[in-house]
């Protein structure tokens, strides 16, 4: 079950960098559409972005979302795995 811990701990930390770099390269994270313009905001500054890169930032912000139980989980994982080998650990230095 390690396995499983590493990579829902990996996957999520890529995800975070990639919607942290993402943000920065275009200003800010997808935030509204008007008259068929695609805009990201950062702080109340908007600056207009293609489509496909609003898209691409607002995939990014929604699957962060789904990352924060995910990274939870992965530490669950390891705290448990982790505890049972200390628990083995004991048991068989007694």
């Amino acid at each position: 079950m390690k396995w499983l811990a590493y990579l829902l701990l990996t996957i999520c930390v890529l995800n975070w960098a990639s919607f942290f770099a993402l943000t920065l390269m275009l200003g800010g994270a997808a935030d509204k559409v008007e008259q068929g313009r695609f805009f990201v905001a950062n702080h109340g500054d908007y600056t207009e972005v293609s489509e496909s890169s609003y898209k691409y930032s607002r995939l990014l912000t929604y699957s962060s979302f789904v990352c924060v139980p995910l990274f939870w989980a992965g530490g669950f994982i390891l705290a448990r795995e982790n505890h049972r080998k200390n628990a083995d650990t004991q048991r068989r230095n007694r």
